[in-house]
């Protein structure tokens, strides 16, 4: 697939004039890049591989402005990891930086639906030599156009039960931090989905 054909893909997840700088992004960069089908537990990831290189992915059912903000999200790990490898903490003030700076790039870039990059740019606060991040602030904020009949997991309490968007059903079994582990219904898998999932009560 040739350049051309490369950004028309992108154009689906990102705002058009941006898809060049997520082509350039992925092709200056030693990672692979991955659109998954949707998952319960996460919106993206990043993972090195034994071969030296590293992976990056993002589900493919996000809005652009949510899927902008989970690709620069993991390319901020993954701009870390480059710098530091088998950091212990892979939510700190390296990758806080990264992830911010690159937040502030494409706000500049307009990479974002109008207003939307200056409430996500807010979500960090920054003190002298550190930075604060708080995660399920802008979680709530990319998932602001819900319908009424949508609920977050983290409404719920434990023993609760809940249908997901392809209409399984799952029982709340307890609260671990963000995450809550849930029990598939009909096939009795278990599951750690993040508490701002969104759901529909049964």
């Amino acid at each position: 697939m040739d350049k051309e054909q490369s950004i028309q893909v992108l154009n689906k997840y990102f705002l058009e004039h941006i898809s060049p700088l997520i082509f350039d992004i992925i092709t200056e960069n030693d990672f692979y890049f991955k659109v998954t089908k949707k998952r319960c537990s996460k919106y993206g990831d990043f993972k090195p591989l034994h071969n030296g290189k590293s992976k990056i992915t993002v589900n493919n059912d996000l809005d652009k402005d949510h899927f902008l903000t989970t690709f620069l999200h993991e390319f901020a790990h993954f701009k870390v990891w480059q710098k530091v490898k088998n950091l212990q903490n892979p939510h700190g003030e390296l990758w806080k930086l990264e992830f911010y700076n690159l937040l502030n790039e494409f706000h500049n870039q307009g990479g974002f639906s109008v207003g939307l990059s200056e409430q996500l740019l807010k979500t960090f606060r920054k003190r002298n030599n550190t930075i604060s991040f708080s995660k399920n602030k802008m979680s709530e904020i990319l998932s602001r156009n819900i319908s009424e009949d949508v609920r977050f997991l983290k409404d719920l309490s434990p023993k609760e039960q809940f249908i997901d968007s392809k209409g399984n059903a799952f029982e709340i079994l307890e609260k671990r931090r963000t995450r809550f582990l849930c029990r598939n219904i009909k096939t009795k898998r278990l599951f750690l989905i993040h508490g701002l999932f969104k759901i529909k009560t049964i």
